[in-house]
């Protein structure tokens, strides 16, 4: 399965996943609120997608998958998503996945930690 992960503010989103044609990517640090989240899902070509909007100018979450993935989502806050995934077409019958971003804010830190 190929899986992307970035911090997507200025990366250059779209001509990485032409190229790298990932099954399920996951953005960080989005900065979006959720209407604009899924018109930034139709232009990536991904039908599904759990997002976590964002609070002002900072933070937001993103997991997109393809078609032929099944996603169910377990729980999900500003700091991370944990979903069950399954894909026939890739012989993968579960596999439990976890996506994180950590507090950026040092005061911050062991908040991150506990949840993790």
């Amino acid at each position: 399965m190929n899986l992307l992960s970035v911090n997507c503010r200025g990366c250059g989103l779209r001509q990485l996943v032409e190229e790298k044609r990932p099954v399920v990517v996951f953005l960080m640090e989005t900065r979006m609120g959720e209407e604009r989240s899924l018109g930034l899902k139709r232009n990536l070509g991904f039908p599904n997608t759990v997002v976590v909007k964002s609070e002002g100018l900072s933070g937001g979450l993103m997991l997109l998958w393809r078609r032929d993935v099944v996603v169910a989502e377990l729980s999900k806050s500003r700091s991370h998503i944990d979903v069950h995934m399954s894909c026939d077409s890739l012989r993968i019958s579960q596999l439990r996945l976890t996506v994180f971003y950590g507090e950026p804010r040092r005061e911050r830190c062991k908040e991150s930690w506990y949840l993790m």
